[in-house]
């Protein structure tokens, strides 16, 4: 290799590639426009793995002392209120799809289970011995 050439560290080859996949992602999900079921569960999981990705990501951040250090008292007011704005939208929708399905997972077994007992009464009163 010659003197004047520097050799580019992995980490930032990696970081690139990186940066380069989540803008993939992101491009593809703003594309994105499902029209039955399927798709939005196909739809539905891009957004989930992408979102799994990058918190991996961020977590691997944090956990590491090194880029801690790295890391500002202004870059962490800067990405704060953001990130956590982000999680609690996550979190209330995902507390309002849970509470949703509940409700009607639980109208469903009572109207199950009244229809059971109709059917059993039914027998019942045409039993003949």
């Amino acid at each position: 290799m010659d003197k004047k050439e520097v050799e580019t560290p992995q980490l930032v080859l990696d970081t690139k590639i990186y940066i380069e996949m989540l803008s993939n992602m992101i491009g593809r999900l703003e594309k994105a426009k499902p029209k039955d079921r399927l798709e939005y569960g196909l739809e539905i999981t891009r957004c989930l793995r992408g979102m799994l990705i990058s918190i991996k990501g961020w977590k691997s951040w944090i956990d590491n002392l090194e880029t801690l250090n790295a890391l500002n008292m202004k870059d962490f007011e800067d990405f704060y209120p953001k990130l956590r704005k982000t999680a609690v939208e996550f979190l209330k929708l995902d507390v309002e799809v849970t509470e949703r399905k509940l409700k009607e997972a639980k109208e469903l077994y009572q109207k199950r289970t009244k229809q059971f007992k109709k059917k059993k009464k039914q027998e019942k009163a045409t039993y003949v011995a």
